[in-house]
């Protein structure tokens, strides 16, 4: 008399099916430890992180569908050339500058994350020139802006250093073909152009009447911003490095010639008392 039963195999379907999973399994842990998986997985995990930091971490106003679609992408283009350019390089140069973009990237997300929180607003290239009046204007606030959630920006470049570090994915010391480096930099190009019409689309004229810099970041991204800002600091610099004192002479003169008389019913009336002047922009 049999007391115990052999466990009954597992039906052919089923072994398929497990077969297939695993080798899917094995095909994905292969393409990571290539150099462009590596690259792709930094790419996803950036991109992912940014998105979420523009959700829980700024008001930028995002309505309907199409927004929320833009505002999804717009972190992708700039990202997928700036980290492409690694590829570039062969062996470990090539993962070093891959980690040394995505460090100073996420600390440009940090800062930003950081100093939204307490003006409303992003850092330009003016401020970052004067840092000295920035942080005399936080003072000893600069620590209490921080939350314990902005860390969250740093995982990512933490868990892949650690992937790196403890060999769970090996150097991939192949060169990659300069054509398929070139094709991946150019989609990104063709993706930011995609993004600037949909952004052109939604808001026309968004880089010529730009007045609230909420919109450059939800349209077009935090990284893209700060490449705008530079653009537009240098154009500022150089027309006020050819202004001159007679610039004024024609304002001057056309003040002169339109002034309006003076309303003798009302002339002199605050005279000797304290005048208060509100102004309401945009009310």
């Amino acid at each position: 008399m049999k007391l115990f039963k052999k466990n009954p195999s597992p039906p052919e379907g089923s072994k398929k099916a497990i077969t297939k999973k695993n080798e899917k399994k094995n095909k994905l842990s292969s393409f990571i430890h290539t150099r462009f998986g590596f690259y792709a997985l930094t790419v996803f995990l950036f991109w992912i992180k940014t998105y979420i930091a523009y959700q829980t971490k700024f008001s930028l106003g995002t309505t309907g569908a199409l927004q929320q679609f833009i505002l999804l992408i717009n972190p992708l283009a700039i990202v997928l050339f700036l980290f492409g350019l690694s590829l570039l390089f062969k062996g470990k140069k090539s993962y070093m500058i891959l980690l040394i973009t995505d460090s100073i990237l996420t600390l440009w997300l940090f800062a930003n994350i950081v100093y939204y929180r307490e003006f409303s607003d992003f850092i330009t290239i003016s401020i970052m020139t004067s840092l000295s009046s920035v942080s005399n204007n936080m003072g000893s606030s600069a620590l209490s802006l921080f939350h314990f959630s902005d860390a969250f920006v740093f995982l990512d470049l933490i868990f892949l250093i650690f992937l790196l570090i403890r060999k769970k994915i090996k150097i991939d010391t192949k060169k990659m073909k300069y054509r398929s480096v070139i094709a991946l930099l150019s989609f990104s190009v063709l993706l930011f152009t995609c993004n600037l019409s949909l952004a052109e689309a939604d808001r026309p004229q968004l880089l010529s009447r730009t007045f609230d810099r909420n919109y450059i970041v939800k349209y077009l991204g935090l990284n893209f911003f700060l490449a705008y800002d530079g653009y537009q600091t240098k154009q500022t610099s150089e027309v006020k490095a050819q202004a001159s004192s007679s610039d004024l002479t024609s304002v001057l003169d056309y003040v002169n010639q339109n002034q309006t008389a003076n309303n003798v019913e009302y002339y002199g009336v605050a005279k000797g008392k304290n005048v208060f002047v509100i102004h309401l922009e945009s009310f």
